[in-house]
């Protein structure tokens, strides 16, 4: 008993040092963990079986899904793990860094990103648009960097059909919002590799996040949260390819930093850079736009001596509502 009760104090400690509030660590909270991390498992197998399985051909190679499923094991088994008390030992390993060299750690793990963005982008997608989304917006910032909104469509348009950049009368246009493609233009009038822009794009994100997690929670749990996202595989090809999801999550954490400022502590800037990023994110992916902002002016206008905001914050994102009733009638003519 005694020594049970000396593994929950000692976890409860390395909690604290991570800056979390927590009153007690007992036998009911690993339990809790472990059921969700075997039915997260559990879930996630079902899913992969049910929409993911391919169905080999004969001849083709086999074993590289299956090896998948080993991983997500190996992954829910981690997690079970640090559900225990003396897993804050580990914990304290992977803070050691930013407790040594603070920010300068930060720092350093962000370049580290940004060149294994660089390596991905270049030499495991080819620096190349590999779907019909990408090509899209590397056509479309092309055709930008020549100074038109438009290009001629070609003489046998039928043989260079894409999906996504389609033929409006004599125009060749992308029936994408514009953000992106003018983040991009700038490369293609310079004649630099257009991959080459995403991987920086990622590793802002990266630091914009900590900056975002600083205001709610130590550093070492701030730490956590960019090694966590710095390490994942779907941050990590998002930030080298030609998507613009990069670009919006840029956006939307800058927007968060601004956005609980101006809730915290009011100004007026505060409000129009959380409208201006929600403006930016509107001509990039409209859609998140809306999501991003709706809670945002709910929150605004449930919040004494901030409804003022509501104001500020509309004045800022006006050229993306704007730009949502062009998108809009775009895609209507768009067959």
């Amino acid at each position: 008993m005694k020594e049970r009760f000396t593994d929950r104090a000692e976890a409860t400690l390395g909690l604290c040092r991570l800056g979390l509030r927590v009153t007690r660590v007992d036998s009911a909270l690993t339990r809790t963990a472990v059921v969700l991390s075997v039915g997260v498992l559990l879930l996630a197998m079902g899913l992969h079986a049910r929409y993911q399985w391919p169905r080999f051909e004969e001849g083709s190679e086999k074993g590289t899904e299956p090896r998948l499923l080993v991983w997500l094991v190996l992954m829910a088994g981690a997690v079970i793990w640090l559900a225990r008390p003396g897993a804050c030992a580990m914990v304290d390993v992977v803070v050691a860094p930013v407790r040594r060299f603070g920010h300068r750690a930060v720092v350093a793990f962000v370049v580290l990103a940004l060149a294994a963005f660089l390596i991905v982008a270049n030499h495991v997608l080819d620096g190349f648009p590999n779907s019909a989304d990408e090509l899209a917006y590397v056509m479309q910032a092309q055709t930008y960097a020549e100074g038109r909104l438009s290009i001629d469509p070609p003489p046998v348009y039928e043989s260079f059909s894409q999906i996504h950049f389609v033929a409006l009368g004599d125009k060749w246009v992308s029936r994408y919002a514009p953000g992106w493609a003018v983040i991009l233009m700038p490369a293609a009038v310079l004649g630099l590799p257009l991959w080459t822009v995403t991987p920086f794009v990622g590793a802002a994100t990266l630091l914009a996040f900590y900056v975002l997690s600083r205001r709610f929670v130590s550093r070492e749990s701030a730490w956590i949260g960019v090694l966590t996202i710095g390490l994942s595989s779907f941050f990590i090809l998002n930030s080298s390819s030609f998507f613009n999801h990069s670009l919006t999550a840029f956006y939307g954490v800058v927007f968060a930093i601004f956005g609980t400022r101006y809730i915290a502590r009011g100004g007026i800037w505060c409000a129009l850079a959380a409208g201006l990023c929600i403006g930016l994110m509107g001509i990039t992916r409209t859609q998140n736009a809306v999501i991003f902002a709706l809670p945002y002016v709910i929150a605004l206008a449930m919040t004494p001596g901030r409804r003022m905001g509501l104001i500020w914050f509309g004045l800022a994102a006006r050229p993306s509502s704007r730009h949502c009733s062009h998108t809009i009638t775009l895609l209507l003519a768009i067959p």
